[in-house]
């Protein structure tokens, strides 16, 4: 149905149900543009209406953000959430401020959503992605270790839930508890999501073994070093902790400044130099990539 056909003497109610049906079938097929022009048209039919602005707004701010515009989604978003502060309002409206770089007032607005609806599961999830990504991982864990799993509406969510603790517990090293998360998860559901997921936290775990191993091995293997190369050494150290390297790297960055000792005694006058250079070397670079 076009905008001209709906005709003036229809249902507006109807007309804007027929075409949030429509703008549905448009964002299947990327053609995000077409709901964005057309919407512009029902919300002026729809003025005096709020009750019909909210849906109607959602769908423009998605394909705003479909489109890489989250300023502009901001702004749909901001007004249907105004109109209808629901868990959906709040989690569209979240999305874009994240993407906007607007990050601390995202992760506000969900506390503002748990408040208004506890049992948002969706809230909950968002904000715990949220801070996961800001390295905020014990917050993140806390937050979903509040949720029900009995509140879970479809299976997809439960993938998501279980994915994302799972991941959380791994990133801070609670492997064990990770794997007992999927596995339950494969267990208890069908789908493919929690077993790919498990069989990725596998592989991670036993990669995270062995470079564990491996600081342990070549730590143990250094020897000592005389003034002025054992400076450079401890400046590895304190330098690869600032930055906050991987363990493996340090120790790797410690073998490659000793190997360079024996070969070619270098002139030490600063050991910092020394230190980062060892630090950022191609080598050093490919074993941080790959652990």
């Amino acid at each position: 149905m076009s905008v001209s056909g709906s005709g003036a003497m229809g249902d507006l109610r109807s007309d804007v149900a027929d075409a949030l049906q429509r703008w549905a079938g448009w964002s299947r097929s990327g053609r995000h543009d077409r709901i964005i022009a057309e919407g512009r048209v029902y919300l002026d039919r729809a003025a005096g209406r709020p009750d019909l602005f909210g849906p109607m707004l959602l769908w423009i701010a998605q394909a705003h953000l479909d489109l890489g515009d989250p300023e502009a989604a901001v702004t749909s978003a901001q007004q249907a959430w105004e109109a209808d502060p629901s868990p959906v309002s709040t989690h569209t409206l979240a999305i874009a401020l994240d993407g906007q770089g607007s990050t601390d007032d995202a992760l506000a607005l969900l506390e503002l959503g748990l408040q208004l609806h506890p049992r948002a599961v969706n809230l909950s999830l968002q904000l715990a992605m949220l801070l996961g990504d800001q390295g905020r991982v014990p917050e993140a864990l806390d937050r979903l270790e509040e949720v029900d799993p009995a509140d879970f509406e479809d299976a997809t969510t439960a993938s998501l839930y279980y994915r994302l603790l799972a991941g959380l517990y791994a990133a801070c090293g609670r492997w064990r508890e990770a794997d007992d998360v999927l596995r339950d998860a494969c267990s208890h559901r069908d789908g493919d999501a929690a077993h790919q997921a498990l069989d990725e936290l596998n592989t991670a775990w036993r990669r995270t073994e062995r470079s564990r191993e491996l600081v342990i091995e070549w730590t143990d293997s250094l020897h000592e070093l005389p003034p002025p190369h054992a400076d450079v050494d401890d400046a590895i150290v304190t330098l690869g902790s600032a930055l906050e390297v991987p363990a493996l790297v340090a120790a790797a960055a410690r073998r490659l400044w000793r190997a360079l000792v024996a070969s070619d005694p270098p002139t030490v006058r600063t050991a910092d130099i020394w230190a980062g250079a060892a630090l950022a070397s191609p080598f050093q670079g490919l074993l941080w990539n790959q652990y």
